[in-house]
């Protein structure tokens, strides 16, 4: 789930989620984690977009995975001002609106 709150309260986002009327989450998690954790997860980004949003989401279980999880988001809905981009990859976490 520190995957996902990272995602989510990246300080590099250009407009924040909140108003996000789409969003694709996909999570990928040690053989060591179980659904419970993929379920956090989503329900702490799906808390932090819009109330009305699509949600699509996906989970993978690698055998091999450093760290334990990775989160990886995509945004679609939001109001961004003309020349605005938002494509951000830190660790773990990419963040592409």
């Amino acid at each position: 789930m520190s995957a996902a709150c990272l995602a989510i309260t990246n300080p590099l986002m250009a407009m924040p989620i909140s108003e996000a009327l789409k969003a694709l989450i996909i999570i990928t998690v040690s053989l060591d984690g179980d659904l419970d954790d993929v379920g956090e997860a989503v329900e702490l980004i799906a808390n932090a977009v819009h109330p009305d949003s699509a949600i699509i989401f996906g989970a993978f279980f690698e055998e091999e995975i450093e760290p334990e999880a990775h989160t990886s988001m995509g945004f679609s809905g939001l109001y961004y001002p003309k020349g605005i981009t938002c494509g951000v990859s830190k660790g773990s976490v990419t963040v592409i609106s």
